[in-house]
């Protein structure tokens, strides 16, 4: 039975972002809990629709960088405090109500669409949230409520910075799984060369490549340049391979560089210093040389990352 569920998360989750998701929101929850048992927000509303639908952003892979999440929450939650403070004391007055929405929904669209493109996509959570928020208040117009909404909005802001500064940063598992997703895919485009299959696994070697880069920022400070020169030297065979002529390819290397490529993964997988073996032959061609200078310099950076 684990057997079963662990295929199928490796189906589902390949790099382990979900599962590393569902564990750092559980330990949010748990800190949620805690703070809303000692400060008791007066306007809970406020504080779980802000912290169920909001921080959620953070983990958008769209912002490839600390400083790009981090302002992403920020600018999220601010939104959605005047939002609802604005829309709170324009709804006793029903038409400039309706026009307020129109008018700020079509600026944030239009701000979004042509200057942030990448918060484009969080408007109708934002929208959403304040539909949260003011669904349980009392609509009066109390200068009172829209004080409580702001220090809810700031008490679930600072919690939310601080629950994804003090949650342990694993982006390199992402990295790493990435990684031997992607040899796996050249592992196998060098089979389908050797057995005149010629399959197109390109494509999802791109894909997997496009992955490393989205998180190759997010790793800790002591991996970033090892992981950074990896996905460049690795980057650098997938273009060799991709302009390969196949009807001039010596087998023999191929097999070498496949073999080499698969133990790579496997130390990749192990968490293990991998040993370096030379492929080339003095008669090597100039793509053969190429490939075979960058898996030495992967070779040292992965060898640097696993004595760290």
């Amino acid at each position: 039975m684990f057997a079963r569920i662990k295929y199928w998360f490796e189906e589902v989750d390949p790099y382990y972002t979900q599962r590393l998701i569902i564990i750092k929101y559980t330990y949010g929850m748990l800190l949620f809990t805690l703070a809303n048992w000692i400060f008791k927000p007066v306007i809970f509303g406020a504080y779980f629709a802000l912290g169920l639908s909001l921080s959620g952003i953070y983990d958008a892979q769209i912002f490839d960088t600390f400083k790009k999440k981090y302002n992403a929450i920020i600018v999220s939650f601010l939104s959605c405090m005047i939002l609802s403070v604005t829309l709170y004391f324009m709804y006793p007055h029903r038409v400039f109500f309706i026009l307020t929405v129109i008018s700020i929904f079509v600026t944030m669209y239009v701000v979004t669409h042509f200057k942030i493109p990448s918060y484009s996509p969080f408007i109708i959570s934002v929208f959403n949230t304040y539909l949260l928020i003011n669904n349980s208040l009392s609509m009066e117009g109390s200068l009172q409520i829209a004080i409580n909404i702001c220090s809810t909005v700031w008490l679930t802001l600072l919690l939310t910075i601080f629950i994804h500064k003090t949650f342990p940063n694993y982006y390199h598992i992402v990295m790493r799984r990435a990684l031997v997703q992607y040899l796996n895919n050249l592992i196998k485009k060098i089979n389908s060369i050797i057995e005149n299959n010629n399959l197109e696994l390109y494509q999802q070697a791109l894909e997997q490549l496009y992955t490393i880069e989205r998180f190759k920022n997010l790793v800790k400070i002591k991996y970033k340049p090892y992981y950074f020169r990896i996905f460049i030297y690795l980057r650098n065979i997938f273009m060799v391979m991709a302009s390969f002529d196949v009807n001039k390819l010596n087998h023999v290397e191929l097999i070498k560089l496949r073999d080499t490529l698969n133990l790579l993964k496997l130390s990749l997988q192990n968490e293990q210093e991998f040993e370096y073996i030379q492929i080339i032959t003095k008669d090597s061609t100039f793509d053969f040389n190429f490939i075979d200078s960058n898996i030495r310099r992967v070779a040292y950076s992965w060898n640097y990352i696993c004595k760290k």
